[in-house]
């Protein structure tokens, strides 16, 4: 008598997990994108440069009605960082809103990763923290020295790590299937053992 053999049942019980966790991902990536695309990137005429471009023949119009209305400038007297306590300096901002100075948030997660792996949790809310947003700029009004030009590069430098490491990217869909796979593993085992009859 010929029986099912042992790769045909784990990919019987395999297969509709990853088609699973693949379209659970799917939709994952979509909302984080809708979530994202509020924070949109508004086109400004440069100097005396029109507002109109020829691309390839195609034109694009600027109009400036479509346009958002600009951000005003982050006010760093309006916040005090709740890890220093002080007036906010450098400030970045979480995906849960909350905002720290960035280079108390950076040793804060210096801090974390020599104990945990994975993102940072929010020193305030205990959220994940996916993602850190830079709040600050070059342009902000004030003179700018050596010192503080260095401080402000490796700020953002560390924040684009963090980002590259924690945010949602494509590495994240196999790491999830990768824990997918190895959980049911052993149910799968556990399946083959109480549930199929032996084949002698």
């Amino acid at each position: 008598m010929i029986g099912v053999g042992d790769e045909v049942a784990i990919a019987v019980v395999c297969l509709p997990f990853l088609a699973l966790v693949i379209y659970c991902s799917i939709l994952l990536r979509r909302k984080y994108l809708r979530a994202n695309s509020r924070r949109k990137l508004t086109l400004q005429p440069i100097g005396g440069l029109s507002s109109s471009y020829n691309i390839s023949g195609a034109a694009m119009q600027i109009d400036a009605r479509q346009q958002d209305p600009p951000r005003e400038p982050f006010n760093y007297a309006d916040y005090t960082c709740p890890i220093c306590i002080t007036q906010i300096d450098l400030p970045v901002e979480t995906n849960c809103g909350h905002k720290f100075c960035g280079a108390c948030i950076l040793e804060n997660w210096r801090v974390w990763r020599r104990e945990h792996i994975g993102a940072l949790k929010c020193p305030l809310c205990r959220t994940k923290v996916r993602m850190l947003l830079p709040l600050f700029s070059n342009n902000n009004g004030a003179p700018v020295t050596a010192e503080a030009q260095l401080r402000h590069r490796e700020v953002i430098n560390q924040v684009n790590r963090y980002n590259s490491k924690h945010a949602h990217g494509r590495n994240n869909i196999f790491q999830k299937i990768q824990k997918l796979l190895n959980s049911q593993g052993h149910e799968v085992a556990d399946f083959r053992k109480h549930h199929l009859p032996q084949i002698r």
